[in-house]
């Protein structure tokens, strides 16, 4: 956590589409989050805090104007206006412009080389698998001459045929959201739709063959879906949760908001948001159970191991047997929320979370302010 006499903060979009890592490509949000950016930006300034925007002028009805884009030629006009902390609202990686943030300026974000591999899912599988987590077994998706084949994040073991039975998961090895996300049934379902042509969301108009993009195939988790928020040390906890059983603090101070639990899958998936806004299909777990507290705890625990310095989210579902295995760990976790005109429901996971604990979405904001770093 990083002390100011006086924080002028400039949040960021996402400005340019995210580079291709290991092979992978991730399909960009082709907005650039630039609403949640003017949430947080006029949440900021409704709280008091000095807020830089692109534009002299600014108007709630209006995502355009709050926030900046995540190049270097745009993160210089904010530190030129006065800017002293950068919020980065966006897809991170090493060679994004706030790897080189000049000296004295602050950062509210996670370390661009830890998002970067945390955005590999194959790799977080693996990694989160060490830690003695539960998750679904999963195998990479290439083709090879022509031929499909399996490879597993296990042991690298490669097979031909798809060894667990349907139904399975496939979803992009860098995903984002429920984007590509899909329930299959059987092996020509499978080759038929990683096989298909399809247009990647991007700034680029990019179109390949779905299994170009990076796939995986994961078995299928059919019980209940919950999501859970760690927040980390230096966002502190308000004194009315100390003693509340749906929150786990770790020794060193991680700790995590009431978990959501999810509903109104389609086929299986969760919809996009911008199509079924999570507050339509999302709801509080009022009693936790011993099942959802180990997860709760392992996912905690998970944050502290890896030293997140900002906020993650993780999804996690129960398998046949009930037991809570985690999807998806979330580096950069939607961040809308009310406040401005026309956004009443357009609050995202975290928000709603936030909500359990007493939390506004201006209390979230400046919560997440004090995670700022250098």
């Amino acid at each position: 956590m990083v002390s100011f006499t006086t924080p002028r903060v400039a949040v960021l979009h996402q400005a340019n589409d995210s580079p291709v890592v290991d092979e992978f490509l991730k399909p960009e949000n082709v907005w650039g989050y630039k609403d949640s950016s003017a949430d947080i930006a006029a949440a900021l300034r409704a709280r008091g805090v000095n807020v830089v925007t692109f534009a002299s002028t600014v108007v709630d009805s209006s995502d355009d104007g709050w926030s900046f884009g995540d190049t270097y030629s745009e993160i210089s006009r904010a530190l030129d206006k006065g800017a002293n902390l950068i919020w980065a609202n966006a897809t991170l990686h090493t060679k994004h412009a706030v790897a080189v943030l000049p000296a004295g300026v602050s950062f509210v974000g996670h370390d661009p080389l830890a998002y970067e591999f945390m955005e590999n899912k194959l790799w977080v599988g693996t990694k989160l698998r060490q830690l003695g987590l539960k998750i679904p077994t999963a195998y990479h998706a290439r083709e090879i001459n022509g031929r499909l084949e399996y490879v597993s994040s296990c042991d690298m073991a490669t097979t031909a045929i798809w060894p667990l039975g349907y139904p399975a998961v496939a979803k992009p090895v860098r995903g984002r959201g429920s984007w590509g996300v899909k329930v299959l049934h059987s092996a020509k379902e499978t080759s038929d739709f990683l096989s298909q042509a399809v247009s990647i969301p991007s700034r680029r108009g990019i179109s390949m063959a779905r299994i170009a993009v990076g796939y995986m195939i994961e078995e299928y988790m059919p019980g209940i879906e919950i999501t859970i928020s760690v927040m980390p040390p230096s966002v502190k906890r308000p004194l009315t949760v100390t003693q509340d059983p749906r929150v786990h603090v770790s020794h060193s101070g991680y700790w995590c908001l009431p978990p959501l639990v999810r509903n109104c899958h389609i086929e299986g998936v969760l919809p996009y948001s911008r199509d079924v806004p999570a507050v339509f299909n999302t709801g509080t777990i009022v009693e936790v159970d011993a099942g959802v507290r180990k997860c709760m705890e392992r996912c905690v625990h998970t944050a502290e191991f890896f030293k997140f310095r900002s906020l993650v989210r993780f999804d996690c579902r129960q398998d046949i047997c009930g037991d809570f295995r985690v999807l998806d760990l979330n580096m950069k976790p939607n961040l809308a929320g009310p406040g401005r005109v026309g956004r009443d429901k357009a609050g995202g996971l975290v928000f709603l979370g936030a909500t359990a604990i007493g939390w506004d979405f201006g209390d979230l904001v400046l919560s997440l302010l004090e995670t700022a770093h250098r």
